[in-house]
């Protein structure tokens, strides 16, 4: 039996870093990085194509009714004594093959595709970048 006696909280989530987590199963999946986030960038983007005529010289453009939003991130992991931890979970985040939700301090969530992981050796740690596009789950 679940309890209802109460009315809902209403409140705002503030966010530090990057939070990734599986959307079946967030409560054991999911992970924070501080340090990630901004500076990143967000896109949307419409897809086109131009078609050009015999005796016309500038195109037609012809609009698809899809979008794309996307987000792509840059996350450092510092060494640390949860450093190669960290490093392997965004190794089984990106190796997943299934849709994952993002999360950033600045109000972004995303649920969809991560791809192109990359990590990038620094004197303090690892940065570790990636893109998150939009996508049903």
């Amino acid at each position: 039996m679940s309890y209802t006696d109460s009315a809902p909280a209403q409140g705002t989530l503030a966010l530090q870093g990057v939070w990734l987590h599986d959307p079946l199963d967030p409560q054991e999946s999911a992970r924070q990085y501080r340090y990630g986030g901004p500076p990143g960038q967000r896109a949307t983007e419409t897809p086109d194509r131009l078609d050009y005529y015999a005796g016309r010289e500038l195109p037609v453009v012809d609009y698809s009714p899809h979008r794309a939003d996307s987000v792509q991130v840059a996350v450092t992991v510092p060494f640390g004594p949860n450093w190669s931890d960290q490093l392997a979970d965004f190794s089984v985040f990106a190796l997943a093959r299934r849709s994952l939700t993002y999360r950033d301090s600045r109000g972004r969530n995303i649920t969809g595709r991560l791809s192109g992981y990359m990590e990038r050796d620094e004197r303090h740690g690892t940065t570790c970048s990636f893109d998150m596009t939009r996508a049903v789950a």
